[in-house]
């Protein structure tokens, strides 16, 4: 089984794990990664608003976020048919 972990980093900063899909995440709990994603994202208050209002933590809503915070656009939606 592969074990992945997923990082940010800004302004060429120390990167810091976010989420990883083994039992165990280095980087803290989840409460301080979810602290620290918010910490990043509070220059830019739409994406910081959303990320407050969907209190999401899962790889895919960590990438949108990202994304929008990186390019000013939020990743298209999947279609529910391509499930």
């Amino acid at each position: 089984m592969n074990h992945n972990q997923w990082y940010i980093s800004k302004n060429g900063g120390v990167a810091k794990v976010l989420k990883g899909n083994g039992i165990m995440t280095s980087g803290g709990s989840r409460k301080q990664r979810k602290a620290d994603l918010g910490e990043m994202l509070k220059d830019n208050n739409l994406v910081y608003q959303k990320y407050i209002k969907d209190d999401k933590f899962d790889i895919d809503q960590i990438q949108n976020l990202v994304h929008w915070y990186n390019t000013g656009q939020q990743l298209p939606q999947p279609s529910p048919d391509n499930y």
